[in-house]
């Protein structure tokens, strides 16, 4: 007598595989821009400072990065009195005065309960006027609060390519939108230039 059905060779590894795929595969993006003001002072300052200056962190015209930012932390060169700056709510910016560009560390930290934590760029901050960077950060298989507060920021869901997907207009729906947009993967090491 001989089993219905096997679990040997191909089909107990067919088996695994499916034990252990990820029950919801979900990849969420969002767009974080990081920026600065430089202008030259009509006086110079005492200390010899040239340059009034603001460093920032927003999301797009459409997001409003505050639904899973927690905080952002400017970590400033060690010459400035309060090197280390915390911003808890939006502006998340600071501003100084100077006479010289420096590289800080900006870090963002999320409203996330799981990992990743926080996203640390390094930026460089010069005197010759405006810049704007921008970051596309992506979350892969984020849980369903923190995928919902990145929804809520702008974020869109986006699926690896040649697969196929029905659209849904749920964030906590597993099954990503059928929009695809070019992607840049930003690690979750401490430090991103």
């Amino acid at each position: 007598m001989y089993p219905a059905f096997s679990l040997r060779g191909t089909g107990q590894n067919r088996l695994d595989r499916l034990r252990h795929r990820p029950k919801h595969l979900c990849t969420v993006q969002v767009k974080l821009e990081l920026g600065h003001r430089a202008q030259l002072r009509k006086k110079v300052t005492s200390e010899g400072f040239t340059h009034d200056w603001m460093v920032f962190v927003r999301g797009p015209e459409t997001g409003d990065i505050q639904h899973f930012v927690e905080k952002v932390v400017f970590c400033l060169h060690d010459s400035f009195p309060i090197s280390k700056r915390v911003c808890k709510e939006p502006p998340y910016k600071v501003e100084e005065t100077g006479n010289t560009g420096i590289l800080m560390h900006i870090e963002v930290h999320f409203k996330n309960k799981e990992l990743p934590k926080k996203m640390c760029f390094k930026y460089q901050l010069n005197l010759e006027g405006d810049h704007l960077r921008c970051e596309m950060l992506t979350f892969n298989n984020p849980n369903k609060d923190f995928r919902r507060k990145l929804i809520k920021a702008g974020a869109v869901m986006v699926f690896p390519k040649g697969t196929e997907a029905a659209t849904r207009s749920s964030p906590d729906s597993s099954i990503p939108p059928t929009k695809k947009i070019k992607t840049s993967h930003v690690s979750e090491e401490p430090s991103k230039e």
